[in-house]
């Protein structure tokens, strides 16, 4: 068997080298500084006998360096001597070796989490009103798409006139409803802009609000359809603006909550124990309840 490293962890230069090309995943010292403290065993690592290097072959064969403080006393001086370690056993190099490599785990985990905070951040800095502009975008394009069938040729009128009042809803939608960011002179005149945004009632909300084109006392002649000066036909949300966007959001909640179950992480036992006994919650946001193990397969995901 050619002799390949496994994995190789560099306590001095706080980085974790795997496989055989060694592809190098650094480390940051806090981690690394806790998972030497609260994780390995003192016969590894101690304060006067220092862990520098371990690595762990393919052959099952292992190296391990350190430093050990020394004590000139006709000088009264200390230093460190680097040294070749050893003194365990296979079977102790091979359950640190596990240990490495469920640190290892540990440090992609908190690595994925880390740039997951890091594009939030972004987005909330740099991309604010971008997003806000989008949001009310997707708002607009999905009033249209579930009115699509609305005005297709074989659908016939429930009453005179009602595709023609869905075409004239749809256009305004299309062409009237959202103005882009370029338009306004500033971000933040935008932002407000976006606020007062009004979205016209779809042609079946209008017919539930002035059943048969009468007001409450079914004598006064409604106002027409979308008359800008009727205040009740202008909106400010969507899910008010149109009843197929109602019906589409209980579907929405649904799927979310299978999207829900899916973000959870499964990850071995033993990491996810390292990764609390590290306590990298302190290092970065952490949701405990999205984690489950080999040992979990009767998870409640509704809970």
């Amino acid at each position: 068997m050619i002799k390949q490293t496994k994995l190789a962890v560099d306590f001095l230069n706080k980085c974790i080298l795997t496989n055989q090309v060694l592809d190098k995943t650094s480390v940051t010292p806090e981690l690394i500084d806790r998972f030497l403290a609260d994780a390995v065993d003192p016969f590894w690592h101690s304060e006067k006998d220092k862990l520098d290097f371990f690595a762990y072959y393919t052959t099952d064969e292992w190296f391990c360096q350190r430093r050990k403080l020394k004590t000139d006393f006709s000088r009264g001086t200390s230093y460190w001597v680097t040294y070749s370690f050893t003194g365990a056993t296979d079977k102790q190099a091979k359950e640190f070796f596990d240990l490495c490599v469920d640190f290892f785990s540990l440090t992609q985990e908190v690595k994925n989490l880390a740039v997951n905070a890091k594009i939030s951040e972004i987005d909330k800095e740099n991309l604010f009103f971008e997003q806000r502009y989008l949001k009310k975008e997707s708002e607009k394009n999905l009033l249209l798409q579930l009115s699509d069938w609305r005005v297709l040729p074989d659908v016939e009128d429930s009453y005179p006139g009602e595709k023609d009042r869905w075409i004239k809803w749809r256009s305004y939608l299309r062409n009237e409803t959202l103005k882009k960011p370029s338009d306004f002179e500033s971000n933040l005149e935008f932002f407000k802009y976006s606020y007062d945004i009004k979205y016209p009632i779809d042609p079946s909300v209008y017919r539930d609000l002035y059943p048969g084109g009468f007001l409450e006392d079914g004598a006064t002649i409604a106002p027409e359809y979308m008359d800008p000066q009727d205040s009740r036909q202008w909106v400010s949300y969507d899910a008010e603006a149109s009843t197929d966007f109602i019906k589409q959001r209980v579907k929405g909640i649904y799927n979310l909550n299978g999207q829900y179950k899916q973000s959870y992480r499964k990850v071995k036992s033993s990491v996810l124990e390292l990764m609390k006994l590290l306590k990298v919650d302190d290092l970065t946001e952490v949701d405990w309840d999205k984690y489950y193990t080999e040992n979990d397969s009767n998870v409640n995901f509704d809970a």
